[in-house]
């Protein structure tokens, strides 16, 4: 009993030697792993400053429609575009009320959003920018209130039902039109067939007329031969009769 006892013991020491081994390779491994840089792309203030003179630059192109000098970067093609749009519902902006309202900064990119005060309604503009500082995308929309979203929503579902009401309308109307339809192609295919039914029987008509006066020629051609082969004592083969001639 004291050796089986020895035994097991041993055995458990190795099983924990063993897992001990394993979290300590795995230490090790961790340990050697290369090191991640969270170093960000610039600092906030530059990203800040940058993104302000981006948005001013994109919009000293539109006001001075300067945009065909651009129209091989798309980066600033799309911006100038995007920016013309919103100005049609914010009118003009003002470049001196430019409020930040966020900053996103990692280690591949920066994005600065600015609240800027205009004509008819605040205009939010988000600016991206690269590790180098160049800014890769600016997007600017109207800003507006819960009352007028909930007025668009309500517009979009009233558009949305009523051309789905249209679309089942026009499926009703030309599903009842289909019986109506289907008849007209059937009887305009039943029509020949009921002529040419009538044609067949006309002539069959006038060959069975035809075939008749026929006979009736021969039957009489006989009664005339043979009497005047009767009345000139001669037989029906002396002459022939060619003609027979209706009054």
């Amino acid at each position: 009993m004291a050796r089986s006892d020895l035994e097991r013991m041993i055995l458990n020491m190795k099983k924990i030697f063993a897992v001990l081994g394993m979290a300590i390779c795995m230490i090790g491994l961790t340990a050697c792993g290369g090191h991640t840089d969270t170093t960000p792309v610039m600092s906030e203030n530059s990203a800040i400053d940058t993104a302000e003179k981006d948005f001013l630059a994109i919009n000293s192109i539109v006001s001075q429609n300067a945009e065909k000098k651009y129209k091989d970067d798309l980066v600033v093609t799309s911006a100038v575009k995007n920016l013309k749009t919103a100005i049609e519902e914010c009118g003009q902006p003002n470049t001196t009320d430019i409020t930040v309202t966020d900053t996103d900064i990692n280690t591949e990119t920066a994005t600065v959003k600015m609240s800027i005060g205009c004509e008819n309604r605040q205009m939010l503009v988000s600016v991206v920018l690269d590790s180098d500082g160049a800014v890769t995308e600016l997007i600017s929309n109207p800003v507006y209130t819960k009352m007028e979203n909930m007025e668009r929503a309500g517009l979009n579902t009233l558009i949305g039902m009523g051309m789905a009401f249209s679309v089942l309308i026009l499926i009703s109307f030309v599903i009842a039109l289909l019986p109506k339809f289907t008849g007209l192609v059937e009887g305009g295919k039943k029509k020949p067939a009921a002529k040419s039914s009538n044609e067949a029987m006309d002539n069959t008509i006038a060959q069975i007329e035809k075939n008749e006066e026929q006979s009736n020629d021969t039957e009489i051609a006989a009664v005339i031969a043979a009497a005047v082969a009767a009345t000139e004592g001669s037989s029906t083969d002396a002459f022939v009769v060619r003609s027979i001639r209706r009054r």
